[in-house]
């Protein structure tokens, strides 16, 4: 994994928001998903499907798919208007992200970006690729001053 001169990983983000132009997010996720299910079909036919109606412009997280199931990791929400709990989202996605990795080590890994209500891109990460992405927002996001206050007490 390489960085940017700056050091951030908004080259990659760039990148994927190339790669693809935005379409509704849960068909491209379907199609994703469907041919690597064995079980637990309702992941993503049923909560899925839900968390892709209720994105918004700006909200974006890492998706993964194994045999049995699928992972919806949001590391960004617009409805986050606290920088505190902006932070607190990107943590939880962080240690999501870690989890599914340590019990899914063969699972494929997807980055969502969501550009409009329900519509973005939908690109194929590496995990070391998505960690790093999701390590990004929740660093930027735990150095705001607001966080700061938050955190500290």
């Amino acid at each position: 994994m390489t960085r940017d001169p700056a050091g951030t990983f908004n080259s990659i983000q760039a990148v994927h928001r190339r790669a693809a132009l935005p379409a509704p997010i849960y068909p491209q996720l379907e199609a994703i998903a469907l041919p690597h299910l064995a079980a637990y079909i309702t992941d993503l036919t049923r909560h899925d499907a839900a968390i892709c109606r209720a994105l918004k412009p700006g909200d974006a997280a890492m998706y993964a798919i194994r045999p049995y199931g699928t992972h919806f990791c949001t590391y960004r929400k617009t409805s986050d208007t606290d920088l505190g709990d902006a932070a607190n989202t990107a943590r939880k996605a962080l240690d999501y992200v870690d989890a599914v990795q340590f019990v899914a080590r063969d699972a494929r890994w997807y980055h969502v970006e969501c550009t409009a209500a329900a519509i973005g891109t939908v690109q194929p990460i590496s995990f070391s690729d998505a960690r790093a992405i999701v390590t990004d927002q929740y660093v930027q996001q735990r150095r705001s001053p607001e966080a700061a206050d938050r955190w500290s007490g």
